[in-house]
């Protein structure tokens, strides 16, 4: 006879520890140091940017409640480096207003803060705010790197109709810089190959990538993009080699689908994607929006819903890979107006992409 179910007494009575992952493992000085120290902000701050890199690195979501816990005590009346870790946990969520009512009253108080002001030259760029993201790289000027500062401006300057003398302007500081720390020259050189991406010179991309990948093989963000270059020339079996073990990482598990459309593997990925995809929609959770505009064009070949869900996401964010979901979406489904917006703001910046043009071509096309 079956014995009767375990009901605690109490929400607080622990049922089981589960191990902690090896991320964890190795965070647990710092976790010591919190508990140990609970009246000290310097070991908080310290546990909660470690947890938004993790958060960054394998992303996941639980890191950054990892961090907001962590700052949590310290929440009123916070201090700058406070409000600005929040922010960039909001930023994380994609929930850009918030971070950026956070950036702006540090800013305001000291104008000179330079991770608030990439911060917030980051968001506003996504947002595609690219005048207002320019002007913040430019007033990083003095207040960091010299490299910093042109890997910001370059970014929003490649975006706003000068896409060559962006590309030159950063090549030509990075190759000057003597000593460039890991993170910035991955930063560098990423931005390098998307900026050659979109001057259709893949191969120059490529070596961007794949330089950047020998420092840092494990840059999720990173290995999308160079996934994406080698998926527009149908190497998909490098792209499987690739991402075999990154199939945890919803961005990347998109990528695996895409390259292993018809195989076994393609469709056990498909459909855990499409799993998590629910999941996420019953939680509100709408930061892979764009992948999963992606997904329901490619994969599922739902064109309308795909386009539903290209313009809802173009409503939050507005960076090269949302222009093109919705105008391959919109072309898709047999409904070129849809894509106006973005034709619209294309315009408006001078944007310069040789896959938006052909794309264009091919939508105006379909309209006739």
């Amino acid at each position: 006879m079956a014995s009767p179910a375990y009901r605690p007494d109490s929400d607080a009575t622990v049922l089981e520890r589960l191990p902690a992952s090896a991320e964890l493992q190795q965070l647990q000085p710092l976790r010591d140091a919190v508990e140990t120290f609970p009246n000290r902000l310097a070991p908080a701050l310290e546990l909660a940017r470690a947890y938004i890199e993790l958060s960054r690195q394998r992303a996941d979501p639980r890191y950054l409640g990892y961090a907001e816990a962590t700052l949590e005590p310290w929440s009123t009346g916070a201090s700058p480096p406070i409000k600005v870790l929040r922010a960039t946990i909001a930023q994380s969520r994609h929930e850009f207003e918030d971070a950026l009512v956070l950036l702006n009253q540090v800013l305001d108080r000291d104008p000179g803060n330079a991770q608030a002001r990439i911060t917030r030259a980051t968001i506003r760029q996504v947002q595609g705010r690219i005048a207002d993201a320019a002007s913040d790289c430019q007033q990083l000027a003095g207040h960091t790197a010299v490299l910093v500062v042109v890997i910001c401006h370059s970014n929003a300057r490649s975006l706003k109709g000068d896409l060559d003398g962006a590309y030159d302007e950063l090549s030509r500081t990075l190759k000057s810089t003597p000593g460039v720390p890991a993170t910035l020259r991955v930063w560098a050189l990423t931005s390098l190959g998307e900026m050659a991406v979109r001057q259709g010179r893949d191969e120059i991309a490529r070596a961007h990538y794949e330089d950047a990948l020998k420092i840092a093989p494990d840059d999720i963000y990173l290995q999308a993009a160079y996934a994406d270059l080698l998926l527009r020339h149908g190497e998909k079996a490098r792209v499987i080699q690739l991402l075999r073990e990154r199939e945890g990482q919803d961005v990347l598990l998109l990528r695996l689908a895409l390259a292993g459309a018809g195989t076994e593997d393609g469709r056990r990925w498909a459909t855990t994607l499409a799993d998590r995809f629910d999941a996420a929609a019953r939680r509100g959770d709408t930061t892979h929006a764009r992948e999963q505009a992606r997904f329901t064009l490619v994969i599922e070949q739902e064109p309308e819903r795909a386009l539903a869900l290209a313009r809802a996401n173009w409503d939050v964010q507005k960076e090269p890979a949302d222009i093109e979901v919705l105008l391959r979406s919109a072309q898709a489904a047999g409904q070129p107006d849809a894509a106006e917006p973005a034709l619209a703001w294309l315009s408006t910046h001078s944007y310069q992409d040789q896959r938006i043009r052909a794309l264009i071509s091919d939508l105006q096309s379909t309209s006739q």
